[in-house]
């Protein structure tokens, strides 16, 4: 991700999402950056080996603008006049990949044992954004079951059973989540179509 500053003129109010079929998402939104001034920010999500899939090396903030644009001008054109003019509004960037992944949620250290939550046990790809909201009821579901179990040992048996229940709701949204990581099935871009 990288927060860029566009000219007065391309200032923008819309959040834009440009899927790249096989080659990943381009998403750009307004936002404030943290010294007050009115910026945008992209994020490219990539497919690996994909035609989209050039930023290995990029070292800096103006090395992947710069191949920012350049996707931007040759696979999604409509967007370049936006983008063409725009500026660094530091360097700071994010860069990085993740695999998307359910792990076991008790951690086991000797006598004791660690109910894990959020990332460290449920990584969901961001391409839909469920992350944050997954980790959010996590914690309320787990905190629910922490007041119903009462004074009764808080064991890995008790930890497994916790985070079972929450998986039941869970599934699906990692379901939703893998399901826009495929170009979509006819029935996915209809109700998308519908709904927008």
């Amino acid at each position: 991700m990288l927060h860029f500053i566009l000219p007065e003129k391309n200032k923008t109010t819309a959040i834009t999402l440009d899927n790249i079929m096989g080659a990943g998402e381009i998403i750009t939104a307004p936002f404030y950056h943290k010294d007050g001034v009115q910026c945008a920010f992209f994020l490219i999500e990539i497919v690996p080996g994909s035609i989209i899939d050039v930023f290995d090396e990029a070292t800096s903030g103006a090395e992947i603008l710069q191949k920012g644009k350049e996707i931007i001008k040759n696979l999604v054109p409509w967007r370049f006049d936006v983008f063409e003019n725009a500026e660094l509004a530091d360097n700071n960037f994010l860069r990085g990949s993740l695999t998307a992944v359910v792990r076991k949620p008790v951690l086991q250290l000797g006598a004791s044992a660690i109910l894990e939550m959020g990332d460290t046990v449920i990584l969901n790809d961001p391409i839909v954004g469920q992350g944050g909201n997954n980790a959010i009821k996590m914690a309320d579901a787990y905190a629910r079951s922490i007041l119903e179990h009462g004074t009764a040992a808080f064991d890995a048996h008790w930890m497994d059973k916790t985070f079972e229940a929450f998986w039941d709701y869970s599934k699906y949204v990692n379901h939703f989540s893998d399901i826009f990581l495929l170009p979509p099935a006819p029935h996915v871009a209809e109700i998308l179509g519908e709904a927008s």
